[in-house]
């Protein structure tokens, strides 16, 4: 045996890893993904609520922020790399896959996982606002470049959930 040979045998090999599209497209693959997906389907069909997107970059970060009105019931996108969002104004209650419901408050800050995907009930005005690296200038691009789109249609989710999202208890 040589002494590259001997190095190379001692080196571990690493699977390669995951891209943002492979870690969303697994992610949407739980039985609740799927199901939040069908209600997703079924809500888009419903008259929907002006929500207004705010927009600035700046280096290599987009900072988006949403201003949802009270009552409003949003399915968020599903994001391909893990960020940070606070929540500047109102109180939500935010079912999140393998946690279930917890309610959240203004002043609030917290990190969202890449893949995840949240049902948000917006008891009040909600100013919510996330921040992506990206390389993208415009909107338009940061959106291709952060969100990821499933595409897929699936069984209808439990409607327990949302009487839960709606109760404004925190």
């Amino acid at each position: 045996m040589t002494p590259e040979t001997a190095i190379a045998e001692t080196v571990p090999t690493f699977p390669k890893p995951l891209t943002g599209e492979e870690i969303a497209r697994e992610a949407m693959a739980s039985p609740s993904q799927r199901r939040l997906t069908e209600l997703q389907e079924h809500l888009s069909n419903l008259p929907q609520v002006p929500c207004p997107l705010d927009h600035e970059f700046t280096n290599q970060f987009y900072v988006r922020t949403i201003h949802v009105p009270a009552g409003t019931l949003v399915i968020s996108k599903i994001f391909k790399a893990d960020f940070p969002f606070f929540i500047s104004k109102g109180r939500v209650s935010v079912w999140i896959e393998g946690e279930g419901v917890v309610r959240r408050q203004a002043p609030y800050w917290g990190f969202t996982k890449a893949g995840t995907r949240r049902i948000i009930m917006h008891h009040t005005d909600v100013d919510w606002s996330t921040v992506h690296f990206t390389s993208a200038k415009s909107p338009d691009g940061a959106e291709a470049e952060i969100i990821f789109d499933p595409g897929e249609k699936h069984p209808e989710i439990d409607a327990s959930i949302i009487n839960e999202l709606k109760d404004e208890t925190l």
